[in-house]
């Protein structure tokens, strides 16, 4: 689970985690923002980067909605809430 910010200072420690995820023989990754209490544009590149991987490599990446207002109209801002593959 995330928790806090993911913006520039945080995004190289996702990333390294994702990598560890993906190499894996994991069937699911969930990556859970509901935690997240703020995203930049670092963290939005990072999320559209890691569901690219996902579709190339058996479509294996699910997301965990964000409870906070500001992330979800930062993604909806961005374009891609209606690209991410959540989880219910």
């Amino acid at each position: 689970m995330l928790e806090g910010e993911l913006d520039l200072a945080s995004a190289h420690e996702l990333a390294g985690e994702l990598e560890i995820a993906e190499r894996s023989d994991a069937r699911r990754i969930i990556l859970d923002l509901s935690s997240l209490t703020f995203i930049d544009s670092t963290g939005v590149a990072l999320l559209v980067d890691a569901i690219r991987r996902s579709q190339q490599n058996a479509d294996r990446l699910r997301i965990k909605r964000a409870d906070s207002i500001g992330v979800r109209r930062i993604l909806e801002l961005t374009g891609i809430e209606g690209r991410l593959p959540y989880v219910e």
